[in-house]
């Protein structure tokens, strides 16, 4: 999304959503997006019992956090990977937490993963294009979205 404000995402917001034409009130087409630091509940995440999700979206907070060995974070999304594998958001979470454990490799195979067994998982896109970028691999971090940049 392109305009002259500058957008600051990282403020505390009313109950975490803002509407793009907040932002670009000139740019009625958008006002169907919101903009959110919540997790987004994909489908497959919304078939599990509410216990289950609770488990998985409660790891977050603790990769991002360190508020747990990594080893045991990482050993807990690897079980519920094996148990839920058309989960996506597992995967995400999963890359994240190699990542933050100095496992490069590891996060590159989970987010190459993530591409390819849910093609249209914008998450999984966004990671493994900013794991090119933080390797200085551009031109890969733009083939992961065919160069698209815009929400047309």
């Amino acid at each position: 999304i392109t305009g002259s404000k500058k957008l600051c995402f990282r403020k505390p917001v009313k109950n975490q959503y803002r509407k793009v034409d907040e932002y670009f009130p000139d740019t009625k087409k958008y006002r169907s997006f919101f903009i959110t630091n919540s997790p987004i509940e994909e489908e497959n995440l919304a078939k599990l019992k509410e216990s289950e999700k609770d488990i998985i979206l409660n790891l977050n907070p603790n990769i991002s956090r360190h508020t747990m060995k990594p080893d045991e974070i990482i050993g807990k999304l690897l079980a519920l990977k094996a148990k839920y594998p058309n989960v996506p958001m597992i995967y995400n979470y999963l890359g994240n937490a190699y990542g933050i454990n100095g496992q490069e490799k590891e996060a590159y195979d989970i987010f190459s993963e993530t591409v390819k067994k849910f093609p249209n998982y914008i998450f999984g896109k966004n990671a493994l294009a900013e794991y090119y970028l933080n390797t200085n691999n551009c031109k890969k971090a733009a083939d992961v979205f065919d160069n698209k940049f815009e929400i047309a």
